[in-house]
């Protein structure tokens, strides 16, 4: 069998360590200030809160299954599928105190943004069970992967600031990570 498929995502992630190893808290943009030019853990109504991330992921896919045996009441399958991620993650709040250069928290916050665009990879095995002719029900394991990569940022400044790194940092890691589901759900024939 042959299906096609649309999913949608929404995640709220927390930034609980925004200091990575490309930057340095005390030194990076230090020409915007002689002493410390990031705060490292945000206002002080923020601290050790970290600050949250919107994640917005939509997927399209077309997947095909293979029924080992069809004509049985239990039917075992397995599958490949071919899917398209559009994903985009910001910040939620803008906080010009947190991590950013003082020189520029006018621009730094509104324009930082990761976008990316790639191609997954889904394989599936499972088995549908059918209870009556109408009725059934499905079990399903699957793991997808990212087979390209096509991220963009949208930030319109001159040079990198630590909220687009951050952001970058994190949308590279969840488009390259591996994704495993289990799923169940009730078949309706019509």
């Amino acid at each position: 069998s042959v299906g096609l498929g649309f999913g949608y995502t929404s995640m709220d992630i927390v930034d609980v360590n925004p200091n990575y190893s490309g930057f340095n808290s005390f030194n990076t943009f230090n020409s915007f200030n002689t002493f410390n030019t990031f705060n490292t853990f945000g206002t002080n109504a923020n601290i050790n809160q970290g600050r949250e991330m919107t994640y917005r992921q939509m997927d399209l896919s077309v997947d095909g299954k293979f029924y080992i045996v069809p004509d049985s009441k239990i039917k075992p399958f397995v599958g490949l599928g071919l899917g398209y991620r559009r994903a985009t993650l910001k910040y939620k709040d803008s906080d010009p105190y947190f991590n950013q250069p003082l020189g520029n928290i006018s621009t730094s916050l509104q324009d930082s943004e990761y976008g990316s665009n790639y191609v997954t990879g889904t394989a599936t095995a499972g088995a549908d069970v059918s209870f009556t002719e109408m009725i059934g029900a499905r079990l399903m394991l699957s793991y997808t992967k990212g087979l390209t990569s096509s991220s963009n940022t949208d930030n319109t400044r001159a040079f990198t600031t630590l909220d687009q790194y951050n952001l970058e940092s994190t949308g590279e890691s969840i488009e390259s990570a591996n994704f495993g589901s289990i799923s169940a759900g009730f078949i309706l024939g019509f």
